[in-house]
């Protein structure tokens, strides 16, 4: 679609992320699924476009993507959604130049446009794990503290209740989520909430 908006001669110019998706549609309860619609608003592209090199583009994204970024962060968008809302300002970078010239001298692809955004991303610090967690008003190195996930090496996995610490005792945790709270399968939920104090 991106490649056929600029063969058209459009340009991205602006990204609008919208809550339409229900939770409870089909494709949501088979799969993961955008909470958002992610509208691109297009016009077309400047006659005037210059041209620019692979260098030239990297530097306009290290200069204005994590600005975009962080608008998007302040609108009414899913944690989970910024990934993809974020290809939305990239590509009105790259879309405002008549072509992006790579060292061999051939025109760059949206492929590699959309590759170069997400590292670009990645360089930015931006951590879709963080991004879920602050949208829920905690944060990963929280919950890790907390003792419910661990964190290595850019993955993040919660901890199942048996992988818990043997001397694990909620009364003494300085914060403890509603993770740590919730009954195991087949537990009594009543015994439970004794032992929790």
């Amino acid at each position: 679609m991106l490649a056929g908006l600029l063969r058209a001669g459009f340009a991205v110019t602006a990204t609008w992320p919208i809550r339409t998706e229900a939770s409870n549609r089909m494709r949501n309860q088979a799969g993961n699924a955008l909470a958002s619609s992610i509208v691109l608003a297009c016009r077309p592209r400047s006659e005037t476009a210059g041209i620019t090199d692979r260098r030239g583009f990297l530097a306009a994204l290290h200069a204005k993507l994590p600005r975009a970024l962080r608008e998007l962060q302040q609108g009414n968008i899913a944690a989970a959604d910024l990934t993809q809302a974020a290809i939305g300002p990239g590509m009105a970078m790259f879309s405002r130049y008549a072509k992006v010239v790579e060292p061999t001298g051939e025109t760059m692809p949206v492929r590699s446009a959309l590759t170069l955004i997400t590292q670009v991303l990645d360089e930015a610090g931006y951590d879709p794990a963080e991004g879920l967690a602050r949208a829920t008003n905690v944060s990963v190195k929280g919950l890790e503290e907390a003792g419910i996930l661990v964190a290595r090496a850019g993955r993040i996995r919660l901890l199942r209740r048996a992988e818990l610490a043997a001397d694990w005792d909620p009364t003494t945790d300085e914060r403890t989520p509603v993770w740590e709270r919730t009954p195991a399968v087949g537990e009594d939920p009543a015994a439970s909430e004794g032992t929790m104090g």
